[in-house]
């Protein structure tokens, strides 16, 4: 799910930049690295929650460059612990939700994906603000409080919709 086009971009990345940035994946799946890159690509396989939320904490940004996702649900992880989310522009949920919560940032191309990197990198402060965002749209919308009344609100409209 954009997992190729990341490998790519982060060999590009590196290429062109003098920073030693490290892509940590997890989970299962086969992506073939280039073997330049593979000192700088971390597969940890699969980890708990903990030790998830933990690399996430930890992570400059969380990327999802996929452009098929319906909802992003590891994002929104990322967001929880603090950490932006960089994604790609055509994948439209994900992208909807980096604008909505100003919680991430979003690329077409490798240039927009080398500025995402070098804002992240050269501005903590944005890093942070962006990760912050993120938390508080997570916090905000998807608090089961939030998504029981929404279902409510929905209901309540079918049915009156329904009996009128």
């Amino acid at each position: 799910k954009g997992t190729p086009i990341l490998v790519d971009y982060l060999e590009a990345f590196r290429a062109r930049n003098a920073v030693d940035l490290k892509l940590v994946m997890t989970g299962s799946g086969d992506i073939p690295i280039p073997p330049d890159l593979a000192p700088h690509v971390i597969d940890v396989g699969f980890v708990s929650e903990t030790e998830k939320f933990e690399a996430m904490a930890g992570a400059l940004a969380f990327c999802h460059p996929s452009v098929n996702e319906s909802l992003g649900i590891v994002l929104l992880e990322a967001w929880l612990a603090g950490t932006p989310g960089i994604v790609h522009a055509h994948g439209e949920v994900l992208r909807f939700q980096c604008e909505r919560s100003n919680g991430g940032l979003w690329f077409k191309t490798y240039p927009e994906f080398e500025e995402a990197l070098q804002l992240l990198l050269s501005s903590p402060e944005t890093r942070r603000a962006l990760g912050q965002a993120g938390r508080a749209y997570v916090l905000r919308e998807y608090a089961w409080e939030a998504v029981e009344e929404r279902m409510l609100e929905a209901l309540d409209a079918a049915v009156g919709g329904v009996g009128g």
